[in-house]
């Protein structure tokens, strides 16, 4: 078995998180979401003394460094056609007549 490392740039995670689905685990262990201009860090904080889901923004120069792992997640879609509802791997390649 072969070790290969790939190398990752900033417009990657910049295409990834434009493409949605994407998440980084960082090497103390924080998820952080991709998005199209830069990770998320979803969390509880008190606002305004009330504890809400927050959401951190950090930029990819901060983050990407630090990033241990990358994961893109596979997007099922639903198509719907009349009163059926189908899940569907590639909706570029649906033939209505066939749902």
């Amino acid at each position: 078995m072969t070790d290969e490392t790939q190398t990752v740039h900033l417009r990657d995670l910049r295409s990834l998180g434009k493409q949605g689905g994407a998440t980084a685990r960082l090497d103390d262990g924080i998820g952080l979401i991709l998005k199209p201009n830069d990770a998320v860090k979803q969390a509880r904080g008190y606002v305004d003394g009330v504890l809400r889901d927050v959401e951190f923004h950090l930029p990819y120069k901060n983050s990407y460094d630090r990033s241990r792992t990358i994961k893109k997640e596979s997007r099922k879609r639903k198509a719907f056609h009349h009163d059926k509802e189908t899940i569907i791997d590639n909706p570029c390649n649906i033939n209505p007549h066939a749902l």
